[in-house]
């Protein structure tokens, strides 16, 4: 099959090799070389060599290559006791749903970003929880069905993990908490939106960059595939905030009912108060100091004024045809009725009308889908 000048050490594992699995360290961990014929996915028998090597964490790799170095076959020879992959339950430290809402303060004083500071004060107001994970090769990852937190824009911070202790506790000033609070948060509301029966919004592990922009901004791209959301790092960390977290999934949740709709300045406006409305039933729920104030530890401070869910303006005289102005006209209207019949009922009858949006429509057509 093979001359006798053909032996696997004469390739050079950086050119000739694709597979990089294959370094130079395995190369000297062969436990065994041999010639053979191998049946190629087109159904050709090829001459080939098998090759029986340990990589540097210790797996037992069988691999066939040709004799131009390719790989044709690569296989882990490893008999494992559990799979590789499973759904693990680890602790981790958040805020819920924000510092200033649980000590029950408003901006100020000791309760101020500090430009991402370790203060006692805001350290303090995290909560130990307990969220499931993905683990595999002892390392757990903060992905799972719904969530992958990942590292897609500048600036480059790399996600979080832990070798085998199942933790993620960290204090305010490490990107690690950002990572964790956006990753808890939207993993709760997915699972309540499935207790409500709403088993396909955002049924897809979405991309979380926590720390994807250096400007005060957020935001949901639909244009990706996954979809993705970005948090900023200007002014307060927008991922610290359950609120702006909710109200980025939001936009997710809404396209996902209703996709490719969210055009026209009505329209628009309507998914922005939307996403106020679920971040403040959604916070509320968690705890109702200040309930009224949208974005209540990323807003109401220096930085900007933040949104409220509370408002007496009326449709349509008080438009002014702007989709972050107007849009309380309408998150307070549904933030009424969450107050009359309840969190679970108002959140269920408010998604289901989703799925009617479409392009260019008005809060008057919105509001005969109830």
């Amino acid at each position: 099959l093979f001359d006798n000048t053909f032996s696997f050490r004469d390739f050079n594992p950086e050119n000739n090799f694709p597979n990089p699995v294959l370094t130079a360290t395995h190369f000297n961990n062969i436990r065994s070389a041999n010639n053979c014929y191998f049946f190629t996915a087109e159904n050709k028998c090829v001459a080939a060599r098998r090759i029986n090597y340990l990589t540097i964490v210790q797996k037992d790799m069988e691999v066939i290559v040709d004799p131009n170095g390719n790989v044709l076959y690569s296989a882990d020879q490893n008999v494992y006791f559990k799979p590789a992959t499973t759904d693990s339950l680890v602790s981790a430290m958040v805020f819920l749903p924000d510092p200033l809402t649980t000590a029950g303060v408003s901006y100020g004083g000791s309760y101020v970003d500090a430009v991402d500071g370790d203060l006692p004060t805001l350290n303090n107001e995290r909560v130990s929880v307990n969220m499931r994970v993905n683990y595999s090769d002892d390392t757990f990852r903060l992905q799972n069905a719904y969530v992958m937190i990942a590292d897609f824009s500048a600036p480059t911070v790399a996600p979080v993990f832990s070798v085998s202790t199942p933790a993620f506790n960290y204090t305010r000033s490490q990107a690690g908490f950002e990572n964790v609070n956006a990753y808890y948060h939207i993993n709760v509301q997915q699972q309540h939106l499935r207790s409500l029966g709403f088993t396909n919004i955002v049924n897809y592990p979405i991309w979380v960059d926590t720390r994807g922009d250096l400007a005060d901004n957020s935001y949901f791209a639909p244009g990706h595939s996954p979809p993705r959301l970005t948090f900023g790092i200007g002014g307060v960390d927008d991922a610290e905030d359950a609120d702006v977290i909710i109200h980025e999934y939001g936009h997710a949740m809404s396209h996902s009912a209703a996709p490719s709709t969210n055009t026209g300045v009505e329209r628009t406006t309507l998914d922005e108060a939307n996403g106020d409305y679920f971040a403040a039933s959604y916070s509320r729920d968690l705890d109702p100091f200040n309930w009224q104030n949208v974005y209540s530890w990323d807003g109401h401070n220096p930085y900007w004024p933040g949104r409220v869910v509370v408002s007496t303006k009326h449709y349509p005289e008080d438009l002014v045809h702007n989709l972050y102005t107007d849009a309380d006209i309408w998150s307070s209207t549904v933030m009424q009725m969450c107050t009359e019949i309840g969190r679970a009922e108002a959140d269920a009858i408010l998604m289901e009308s989703i799925y009617g949006y479409a392009a260019n429509m008005t809060m008057e057509d919105a509001a005969s889908l109830y």
